[in-house]
């Protein structure tokens, strides 16, 4: 399942046992993580940049 975040496109993919999440940013290569690690980058980026924003639909930002 590929999902578009503004800039931002993630895509979900399972490959033998590992079940892996990638973002990739305005054309650059795929970051492909595991779930828990891209939930830790998740509550980073939260912590980080604010965690009571809302996210906003088409928008860059959210």
């Amino acid at each position: 399942m590929t999902q578009s975040f503004g800039s931002v496109t993630v895509e979900e993919q399972t490959l033998g046992d590992t079940r892996w999440v990638a973002l990739r940013a305005r054309g650059a290569e795929w970051s492909w993580l595991t779930p828990d690690d891209a939930l830790l980058l998740a509550r980073h980026w939260l912590t980080t940049y604010g965690a009571g924003l809302a996210p906003q639909a088409g928008s860059d930002r959210g």
